[in-house]
């Protein structure tokens, strides 16, 4: 059996990388927990973030996987340091695509689209501080768009509504590119682009990590003994097993031998 990673997030939005990750390779066995009782994570304190991305962390530990992605921009803007100073599995955090929007840029103002934790965290200003002589950055903070991914609402008029409301004040700056600094923006992207038109770049990080977690993987050594079964690919959610079984249903797209949607069960000293 090949090897398992562990994927977090504080929602549904983590499948728009473990999407690029699976589809990059299929041979994958993966565990993915989605917080949904504590999300969004956008309007939480530093504090309960971290809390949270040590319990999920852990549970992923308990599952025996080999590595650990944090899909949630904000997760990895306040936790990901702790983490990894904590545990000794190798862990691939998100992180916005400033980087590659500022070599990109040919007039030189990029907008970023993020949570209003992730744009008021430390690691994202130092982030911003590498590259701010290349480049003018447009921070756009978007309360409501994780809600309406969540809630399976990408083709209502209120996305598109809520994402004009974000969009057009930077379109009117000579922006040419937009980061997309969340891991569920992705899941409204053709809105954005029906919006920007083509001559716009929109860009993520999920092909960035799952190309990083596929580089990891192939300096892990493991132990497994061979096992001829299908993989059991498991999805987890902290929140409602209903909700989330439609939520896997709506937006995971690879089709895969054989998953398994349950519910994460925690003790009350778990929440937070």
């Amino acid at each position: 059996m090949g090897k398992h990673i562990g994927v977090f997030d504080s929602g549904i939005g983590g499948l728009s990388v473990l999407t690029e990750i699976y589809r990059k390779a299929p041979e994958l066995t993966f565990s993915y927990i989605a917080d949904t009782a504590f999300n969004p994570y956008g309007n939480k304190t530093e504090k309960q973030i971290i809390q949270r991305s040590h319990y999920l962390t852990q549970q992923l530990l308990k599952k025996g996987v080999d590595l650990i992605v944090v899909a949630c921009n904000t997760a990895t803007a306040f936790a990901i340091d702790d983490l990894r100073k904590h545990y000794q599995i190798p862990i691939v955090a998100m992180e916005p695509a400033i980087k590659p929007a500022a070599e990109q840029s040919q007039t030189g103002k990029v907008m970023i689209m993020a949570t209003t934790m992730t744009l008021s965290s430390d690691r994202y200003y130092h982030l911003l501080e590498r590259f701010a002589e290349q480049s003018q950055f447009i921070h756009q903070a978007c309360p409501g768009l994780v809600e309406i991914v969540e809630n399976m609402e990408v083709v209502k008029p209120e996305a598109k509504q809520l994402i004009h409301q974000y969009v057009l004040p930077a379109l009117e700056n000579n922006i040419d590119s937009i980061v997309l600094g969340c891991t569920h923006y992705p899941f409204l992207k053709d809105i954005i682009r029906e919006l920007v038109g083509d001559h716009i770049s929109i860009i993520e990080t999920s092909e960035a990590v799952s190309r990083q977690v596929v580089k990891k993987l192939e300096t892990i050594t493991t132990v497994k003994k061979p096992d001829e079964r299908l993989p059991e690919h498991k999805f987890y959610t902290t929140g409602s097993l209903e909700h989330f079984k439609s939520q896997v249903a709506y937006y995971w797209i690879n089709p895969i031998s054989k998953v398994i949607i349950k519910a994460l069960k925690e003790s009350s000293t778990s929440k937070h």
